[in-house]
């Protein structure tokens, strides 16, 4: 019984490290390739800036960098601030993702991730339903004094 056991052991432990070794030939995934991907690096935005380039944007910080990402799941006044800039500057883009209006609760939930992906298809960046600086350029925002929309950098 102890021989058996042994070699069970020793078989185990031999197979463990061939998959282990084939497990490191094979090349890592980038990050890139998941929806999403990289925003580990960029803050989450939760606050809104006012009056940045005329325009009142997702931002890290009501005075902080606007280079800040949101993802389905975040809830804040920076979601909210997306929510109704869709709704404004983009509903045509809601309509066709039959979500419009988007409620303005706050909550990146699965209809402003829906919503967000039509306006993001609709003004040619990628469309993977998360907000970062590629959409923030790419969609338009509601305007500081509320009359309009403007595209900001």
């Amino acid at each position: 019984m102890i021989g058996e056991s042994m070699r069970l052991r020793t078989t185990l432990g031999g197979f463990l490290l061939a998959v282990g070794t084939l497990l490191a030939l094979i090349p890592a995934t980038t990050a890139s390739a998941a929806p999403g991907a990289g925003i580990a690096a960029t803050p989450t935005c939760v606050q809104v800036r006012y009056f940045y380039q005329g325009a009142d944007v997702p931002a890290v910080s009501r005075t902080g960098s606007v280079n800040c990402n949101m993802v389905r799941g975040n809830v804040s006044p920076a979601v909210e601030q997306l929510q109704l800039s869709l709704n404004r500057c983009s509903p045509d883009s809601l309509r066709r993702a039959g979500v419009y209006p988007l409620s303005l609760d706050g909550n990146f939930g699965g209809n402003t991730e829906k919503g967000l992906r039509y306006a993001q298809a609709d003004h040619g960046t990628g469309a993977d339903g998360v907000y970062g600086p590629a959409t923030r350029k790419a969609i338009s925002h509601f305007d500081s004094n509320g009359e309009g929309c403007l595209r900001v950098t």
